[in-house]
């Protein structure tokens, strides 16, 4: 099998789905061979554009043999239906993150994954960046001696100039919004960098946003952090602040500051202090590029990926950590919600 024989199904075409549209579009070894999107005229439009096939329901991508796997850009509490039933149908699977809204959802794509000869990636782009590559090696080669803190914040003022789907407003649906669909990037992020987060303390508010009914909606939160090695940290993130990307290690010999596309390297302890700038040149695609080929590949050679199944649901569990600990206010350990 040749890997531009990779066949994809892209499900959903919108919003987040634009982005993997054009990265599948752009990516060796994979072809757009179907589309499927509850907006039948916005399907329409890309099948036309792309020469892909347009399917009028989900089943259709499931029933049709030439496809290899789909690439799920749906909303959250979706993913667990739409995987297990893609599982089921024989097809490989990149479900969007977070994998799930509960544990137990991903417990359940866990379990039926295992039971099958089929794959699940999960879509934690931002580890692949070469930003948080060259970040990971600077860390792993001591360069700021022994990490003490970290920092994180990753904001967004979409809740103050932009349309939010209905489904990220709904608790049930998208828990602690801002976390669910921001700060879990930096919740992946920070375990790849350092180790597994073992327990956390959250804060969070509704500082503007509203639903459609006028209820408040939270929209900005706050979580420290405990790593397996020692580390102790903090996350923050909202939707109604300036745009902030921004991740910060403190070492016994220095400090690395990291931004979208930069990284400021001070080493301590010398005869002088030590300053560097580091740009970090990448495509805005570069990482949605990186996870789509590896998830080729891994079809291919019948193998898992580097982020499965197992590390959707730990990074899952976190989030339901975060939660717990706002709603009763104590630290909530990791392996508590792990638990059965």
């Amino acid at each position: 099998m040749k890997l531009s024989d990779c066949n994809l199904a892209l499900i959903g075409v919108s919003n987040h789905g634009d982005t993997m549209l054009k990265a599948i579009l752009t990516s060796t070894g994979v072809r757009l061979y179907a589309c499927y999107d509850i907006d039948e005229l916005l399907s329409e439009k890309i099948a036309r554009e792309t020469g892909c096939i347009r399917t009028s329901t989900f089943h259709e991508i499931l029933d049709d043999p030439l496809i290899d796997g789909l690439v799920l850009s749906t909303p959250n509490h979706l993913h667990r239906e739409q995987a297990t039933m893609a599982l089921d149908a024989g097809k490989h699977v990149l479900v969007e993150k977070p994998m799930t809204v509960t544990v137990q959802e991903a417990r359940d794509i866990v379990r039926k994954q295992l039971g099958s000869n089929r794959i699940i990636q999960v879509g934690h782009n931002m580890r692949k960046r070469k930003l948080f590559k060259r970040v990971k090696e600077l860390l792993d080669e001591g360069t700021i001696g022994e990490i003490a803190t970290c920092h994180a914040h990753i904001s967004r003022d979409l809740g103050l100039k932009s349309f939010v789907p209905a489904w990220k407003l709904n608790s049930t649906f998208c828990p602690i919004m801002p976390m669910s669909q921001l700060g879990i990037h930096f919740v992946d992020t920070l375990q790849f960098l350092l180790s597994p987060i073992t327990s956390v303390s959250c804060l969070h508010r509704s500082t503007t946003m509203e639903d459609g009914g006028g209820l408040s909606v939270v929209d900005s939160a706050v979580s420290t952090l405990s790593f397996k090695n020692g580390v102790i940290g903090t996350l923050q993130t909202n939707y109604v602040s300036t745009d902030t990307f921004l991740l910060e290690f403190y070492g016994t010999k220095g400090k690395i500051l990291c931004y979208e596309d930069l990284i400021h390297l001070t080493r301590t302890g010398l005869k002088e202090d030590y300053f560097e700038a580091i740009p970090i040149k990448e495509l805005s695609l570069e990482s949605y590029i990186a996870e789509l080929e590896e998830f080729a590949f891994c079809i291919r050679a019948q193998r898992q990926p580097e982020v499965d199944a197992v590390v959707g649901l730990y990074n899952v569990a976190v989030i339901q950590a975060m939660l717990r600990s706002a709603e009763e206010g104590r630290v909530v350990a990791i392996e508590e919600m792990l638990q059965g």
